[in-house]
């Protein structure tokens, strides 16, 4: 399925101006199916949001505050849990992404899905791509969001910016991507969407 994605988001991030959602087969993101995948997973929704800025295409992360309860300080995709009142992992996505950065669902248009990563704390998140539908301003929640940070795409895919970190996990010892940028690291849940996101993209260090 990833792959599939791939070679279509390819085309699209090119062109920025697609109507339609990419993938012949679509992640089942409705509210009732989503919260019947699994009993040990909570379901949760983050937006890789793609816009322009100063000539160039930005990826829009985000530095949790260090008063959240979970994951304080890290960098992270806008998003969150699923509510009971959400209409689907979509519309959580949507949802989380005003509240956390103040952008209204009008400005952004969901065109492609990464697929679902879990987390350490035992959520199941559906990585969703967007792209803006004009210029996006911020309105950032302190409570829950400490920095918005502006990756550019063009930043995001050298080979400076990608790591490769050596964890132990349960007493075995993994390799698992991460990235730095302009001092922050990019670890966990959301570097492995990053990595997925990255490998769509051309003229990589991991496609060139």
């Amino acid at each position: 399925m990833i792959t599939r994605y791939k070679i279509a988001l390819k085309k699209s991030l090119h062109q920025f101006s697609s109507n339609e959602l990419i993938g012949s087969t679509f992640i089942s993101t409705s509210a009732g199916n989503t919260r019947c995948l699994s009993k040990k997973y909570k379901p949760a929704a983050v937006i890789a949001l793609i816009y322009p800025k100063n000539g160039e295409h930005n990826l829009l992360l985000t530095k949790r505050s260090n008063a959240l309860e979970l994951h304080p300080g890290e960098i992270s995709f806008p998003g969150g849990r699923e509510n009971t009142t959400d209409l689907d992992l979509k519309d959580t996505a949507l949802r989380e992404c005003e509240e956390e950065v103040g952008i209204h669902r009008d400005q952004i248009k969901i065109i492609s899905e990464l697929g679902s990563f879990i987390t350490n704390s035992n959520f199941e998140i559906f990585a969703f791509i967007a792209t803006s539908t004009r210029e996006i301003e911020f309105r950032i929640n302190r409570d829950e969001v400490a920095q918005i940070i502006e990756f550019p795409l063009s930043k995001l895919t050298k080979a400076k910016c990608i790591r490769d970190d050596l964890w132990v996990v349960n007493g075995k010892t993994r390799y698992k991507p991460s990235f730095g940028y302009k001092g922050h690291l990019i670890f966990g849940a959301t570097a492995r969407i990053l990595d997925c996101l990255v490998q769509t993209l051309p003229n990589t260090p991991y496609n060139s």
